[in-house]
């Protein structure tokens, strides 16, 4: 989404395993980013290996034994969802329910605070703004419009709006791990998604009548262990975090955010995972 220096080194020449053979490649390490990989590629540009900076190693391998999940892998099969996930020090109980979250993160402590209801007298009428469209979530897109006025309908609150678009949301998309960049018009089609296309769905239809709204990435809390989330915060007057994929008019307090925006500034997220540290001090 943008133009960046990206710096690629060849480090040498090694011969490596792949599909049975022995190959020549070429080694090369890539900072894109800030996000450091090692590839071995061929003359031809073949890629046969990669290692990335989140952990990841990739070997091209033939589909057979791609599919084989019986063959033996160094340190286990594991659950993707899960090694990217950090685990609780202590167990939340209800987390949906949770108003207070006091933790330690790298070494600083942050409080985080469920918001309330906001006050019917400081709630703005719709539209609020009008919002610039940004690539991906096409709140000027006439189908996101006509949809959100749909939903809607007559009411004129933002914060009525809001909540009526969040149960829309909630109700109409299949829930659906995705690996896609998120886009509101191909949500809309599909009508699936996980987190990403729930966010970027509701903040098109929020925008589209005037709402301002944002995208945050950072963790939630479920069955022991902080996951990777992502989830809106809408303007009726004050800011408040939503979450439609759990269908939370107001998200809950063990919702941590990490980064605020579009694709662009939610690559930050990805410099910083394998290196998040939190501990929890405290909940209600």
């Amino acid at each position: 989404m943008s133009t960046n220096k990206v710096t690629i080194k060849k480090t040498g020449t090694e011969v490596i395993k792949s599909g049975g053979n022995s190959i020549q490649a070429d080694v090369f390490e890539i900072d894109c980013y800030g996000i450091k990989t090692k590839t071995w590629m061929t003359k031809d540009g073949d890629i046969l290996r990669e290692e990335s900076g989140l952990g990841f190693t990739m070997l091209k391998e033939n589909p057979k034994d791609a599919m084989d999940i019986s063959a033996p892998v160094p340190g286990g099969a594991k659950d993707l969802l899960s090694e990217f996930s950090l685990a609780s020090n202590i167990d939340i109980q209800n987390p949906r329910d949770a108003a207070y979250l006091k933790i330690e993160k790298n070494n600083s402590y942050v409080e985080i605070h469920r918001n309330a209801e906001p006050e019917s007298s400081k709630i703005l009428s719709l539209p609020i703004q009008d919002i610039t469209e940004e690539p991906f979530v096409q709140s000027k897109d006439e189908r996101i419009i006509k949809l959100a006025k749909e939903i809607a309908g007559s009411e004129n609150n933002s914060w009525l709006a809001s909540k009526k678009i969040l149960r829309w949301v909630y109700g109409n998309l299949k829930k659906t791990p995705t690996l896609s960049i998120p886009s509101a018009l191909d949500v809309l089609t599909t009508s699936e998604g996980d987190c990403n296309e729930h966010t970027v769905l509701f903040t098109a239809l929020a925008r589209s009548i005037g709402i301002p709204a944002k995208m945050v990435a950072g963790l939630v809390y479920l069955d022991g262990a902080f996951y990777y989330h992502a989830w809106p915060k809408v303007y009726v007057g004050e800011w408040i975090s939503m979450d439609p994929t759990l269908g939370q008019d107001i998200a809950d307090a063990t919702h941590i955010p990490l980064v605020e925006g579009g694709v662009k500034e939610q690559l930050g997220l990805v410099k910083i995972i394998g290196e998040l540290k939190i501990e929890v001090m405290e909940y209600k």
